[in-house]
């Protein structure tokens, strides 16, 4: 399981190498900028080391180390495991003819090799699996009008190890180019294959991955907008509990797109997702639907917003504090946010179970007609203005577990029992009952609209207490009655 996880990180890793390539026009400027930038981050840190400057070559380095968590195998608790830690070596070779020692005379300001190099406790945890110890080259060019190409190569790897697994690996092939005058950088991945199994029973496989974006600076701002596009034939993670259960999911044929734009100082995106496969525990869940735009969002309130929350994050106070923070700043900037009446559209978010689809499409507005308290932690609710239609099969709400009571009598403190409460099938039920939904023998349907603070369901006005009332069913014990934890 840990040696699985480092693999993913190492992917991780290989997106921070390329980063510092990206920004091209000067290159140790560029490197010290992405290294303080990243060297912040509560689960990711960069560590800039030496930076070696010559007349005819330099040399950089940095360490990238992520800061992860694992389950245990007992009870699915969370401890820290040890960091995952790789050397970034950045060779870089000077203009205006930085490849005359090869015969290249093309002119350009530099070009720099980059090479990763895993730390000698990542290297034992992997094993043998990476014997030559760098499985990623990348080479960037920069012209001499700023711009950047970097290639990115990986060599396929097929090694088996009796105690540590089996790696299949079909390399990794990309391009990178910078445009330096529009600040806009186009990307190109694709890795065939990757493939990780060992002797319990875990299994990793990420086939035909590829990834396409064309992104560019938002101004003056903080914010990129572009085109991203992302596909999979397949992403697998599979793994034996102690019982020899099969835990973990298979996805396949994924399709993910999102565009963003700014149009008269205001932000729009879409979010498209597509998933024809979907298995979690055995369970079949696809085809999955998502498609959600975001409006009309004031860029300066949002670049605020953006630098705002980057601060709090650079702050040398406790991640715990860092959330509270970021939470209070979040809510006291968020009228700033609002005032440009974003909308949100949920054109359709569904997904299956057992052959029946949940569905769901809202639009989400905001009226800028009513003001609310911003230290008031859910007052923003009141300025939304909501319209939703929902559908619901019986038969994903029949497959939840049942939620029990432990009641203690009161003439007896030493008397406990158990019941079970009503299920979710029997409250949705009791609902329907009042009118709240309406149902047939394989659905439930509603039209919700909030407004005002308000909500109404199917057309009318939802009342909380007459809800809880109604769905109550079963005898009256006397006594206490409180959550059963184990159920």
């Amino acid at each position: 399981m840990k040696k699985a996880l480092i693999i993913f990180i190492f992917l991780i890793i290989i997106a921070i190498a390329i980063a510092p390539l990206l920004f091209g026009s000067k290159t140790e400027e560029a490197y010290h900028q992405i290294t303080d930038q990243l060297s912040t981050g509560e689960r990711i840190k960069l560590e800039r080391g030496k930076y070696n400057k010559g007349f005819l070559e330099s040399s950089g380095t940095s360490v990238a180390t992520v800061i992860w968590d694992v389950p245990t195998q007992q009870n699915s608790t969370i401890k820290k495991a040890e960091p995952v830690s790789f050397k970034i070596n950045h060779h870089i070779l000077h203009g205006p003819f930085p490849e005359i020692r090869q015969g290249n005379l093309r002119p350009a300001q530099a070009m720099i090799t980059t090479t990763l190099d895993p730390s000698t406790k990542t290297k034992q945890a992997l094993g043998d699996l990476f014997p030559n110890g760098n499985p990623v080259t990348i080479k960037t060019w920069i012209t001499l009008e700023g711009n950047s190409r970097s290639i990115i190569s990986a060599a396929g790897i097929k090694k088996q190890s009796n105690d540590k697994g089996e790696l299949e690996w079909h390399g990794l092939t990309g391009e990178i180019n910078y445009d330096d005058r529009d600040k806009r950088f186009t990307t190109e991945l694709e890795l065939p294959l990757f493939s990780f199994t060992d002797n319990t029973g875990l299994e990793i496989r990420i086939k035909n991955m590829r990834f396409h974006s064309d992104l560019l600076a938002a101004g003056a701002t903080s914010l990129v907008v572009g085109d991203l596009e992302l596909s999979l034939d397949e992403l697998m993670f599979h793994t034996l509990d102690q019982m020899s259960a099969t835990h973990g999911f298979r996805i396949g044929d994924i399709a993910l797109s999102t565009a963003s734009r700014i149009l008269n100082n205001q932000y729009h995106t879409t979010v498209d997702l597509q998933i024809q496969d979907l298995f979690v525990r055995q369970r079949q869940y696809g085809p999955v639907m998502y498609d959600v735009s975001l409006k009309q969002l004031d860029i300066d309130a949002l670049d605020r917003v953006r630098r705002e929350m980057h601060a709090v994050q650079n702050s040398n106070i406790p991640v715990e504090q860092q959330r509270i923070i970021a939470g209070g700043k979040f809510l006291s900037l968020l009228p700033t946010l609002l005032k440009s009446s974003p909308v949100l559209d949920i054109n359709q978010i569904s997904f299956y179970f057992e052959d029946e689809q949940f569905r769901i499409s809202a639009n989400v507005s905001v009226n800028n007609e009513h003001k609310f308290n911003s230290k008031a932690p859910l007052a923003f609710l009141t300025v939304l203005d909501t319209q939703a239609d929902i559908t619901i099969p019986k038969q994903m709400l029949a497959a939840l577990p049942k939620p029990k009571s432990r009641i203690t009598s009161s003439d007896n403190n030493d008397a406990t029992k158990t019941r079970t409460r009503p299920g979710i099938v029997e409250r949705m039920d009791s609902l329907a009952q009042q009118g709240y939904f309406k149902t047939d023998d394989r659905f439930y349907y509603t039209k919700l609209i909030y407004k005002a603070g308000q909500l109404t369901l199917n057309g009318q006005l939802f009342s909380p207490v007459q809800a809880n009332k109604s769905s109550s069913i079963g005898n009256t014990v006397k006594g206490k009655e409180q959550p059963d934890s184990g159920g």
